[in-house]
């Protein structure tokens, strides 16, 4: 198997028992976020350039919907609440999905590379230098904060009652949205 590739499977949460294993491989970088997150009956993973839905009591495979360019090399992030929302570090893009697969919309978005949250009324994407909040239903951006006086490493903003935090750079940040 691949060094930079791992196994995605289910185990009872009891017992550590083996439920099932997937058989594609999934992005495991150590130190780096991967794409996977469960909702409801559904397990959604970004692997081998397709956002990827799988059945979480079985493992089956939903549906699979490409994404734009060639998969990220450090993983594409993706967070769920009411649909998929997913940023590729490649490619600086970010995506919402249904719970279908339907895509919603697309766009490019400069410096997306360090993750995704979802609050309530908007999508946050970590950049180089901050944060975007796009609309969930059109990807258009509410507004964005570039704070970092130097831009770098960031990670996936967190989402806690009507606040985002997150780091960019060299910057810790806060925002409460009104």
């Amino acid at each position: 198997p691949d060094a930079d590739r791992g196994r995605l499977d289910a185990r009872d949460p009891a017992d550590g028992a083996l439920l099932w294993e997937s058989d594609a491989r999934v992005p495991a970088v150590a130190g780096e976020p991967t794409g996977i997150a469960l909702a409801g009956d559904a397990v959604y993973t970004a692997r081998e350039g397709a956002l990827v839905a799988l059945d979480a009591a079985t493992g089956d495979e939903r549906w699979r919907e490409g994404l734009a360019g060639e998969p990220a090399s450090f993983g594409d992030r993706i967070a769920v609440r009411d649909g998929v929302a997913v940023v590729q570090p490649d490619a600086e893009r970010a995506a919402w999905y249904e719970p279908s697969g339907e895509r919603r919309w697309a766009r490019p978005l400069d410096g997306a590379e360090h993750g995704v949250s979802v609050g309530a009324n908007a999508v946050y994407v970590a950049t180089r230098s901050g944060l975007a909040a796009l609309d969930p239903s059109t990807g258009e951006t509410r507004w964005r904060l570039d704070v970092a006086g130097t831009p770098g490493h960031g990670y996936p903003p967190a989402v806690v009652d009507g606040a985002v935090y997150g780091v960019a750079g060299d910057t810790v940040y806060g925002v409460v949205e009104s």
